[in-house]
């Protein structure tokens, strides 16, 4: 089951809607208290972060520094999806982040990194794809900081 996505120009939702939503759009939904509990243990993790744009919520989790791994979970329309990752994207940036790594399965993703690139927010800016072994995707975005610029 698709759960429908809310336009947040239209309506802001709850965190636990946002959640509510993703969940039910992933391709293994659990029960959503199930799934909030994850969520609230992946973010007690330490180096973590967490962003909202939109609808969408960023969780980051430092790997290095200037380097990041993130997922998303969007509950927003694929207009504002765009708009809150190009968003997110530059928060990075501004927080220091030289790379941003992320893994997903869903082939339609791709096209957020291909209209950022084609359209950077930030000099220098880019993105690589590699296929992993599960048939998934990983993708290292460079913000368009130079590693360890200021």
């Amino acid at each position: 089951m698709m759960a429908r996505l809310v336009d947040s120009q239209q309506q802001e939702l709850t965190v636990e809607e946002i959640l509510d939503i993703a969940n039910w759009s992933s391709a293994e939904p659990i029960e959503t208290p199930r799934f909030i509990a994850i969520i609230n243990t992946e973010l007690q993790m330490p180096n973590t972060l967490f962003i909202r744009q939109g609808n969408t919520l960023f969780i980051i989790h430092k790997a290095e520094p200037g380097v990041g791994f993130f997922r998303a979970l969007n509950a927003d329309t694929a207009r504002n999806y765009l708009a809150n990752s190009v968003e997110f994207i530059k928060a990075c940036h501004k927080m220091g982040f030289d790379t941003m790594a992320t893994q997903f399965s869903d082939p339609s993703l791709l096209t957020i990194f291909r209209f950022i690139s084609e359209n950077p927010p930030l000099p220098n800016m880019g993105y690589k794809v590699q296929k992993t072994e599960d048939g998934g995707f990983y993708v290292a975005v460079n913000t368009g900081r130079v590693k360890g610029g200021k």
